[in-house]
């Protein structure tokens, strides 16, 4: 194996590990709090149960969907 060769190795491995440091910056972390990015109440254990990756309480997420359908004219985003 040569210079290059580990070279290569090496830039792959940094390239990989920054990577899974971008990923696990960006994971909800309301999962482990079960908090809501937006009131900072307590999700609704019924709503971690069906989606379990939640970031926002039940009347949150209504409102938030509101606020995009206001914004998109009815459309879908």
């Amino acid at each position: 194996m040569d210079v290059f060769d580990r070279a290569s190795e090496k830039e792959e491995r940094d390239r990989t590990d920054a990577i899974a440091t971008v990923l696990e910056a960006a994971r909800p972390t309301s999962l482990a709090t079960g908090t809501c990015v937006d009131c900072g109440e307590p999700i609704e254990p019924e709503r971690l149960a069906v989606m379990q990756y939640a970031q926002r309480c039940i009347s949150c997420q209504r409102q938030q969907e509101h606020r995009n359908q206001v914004m998109t004219g009815g459309r879908r985003a």
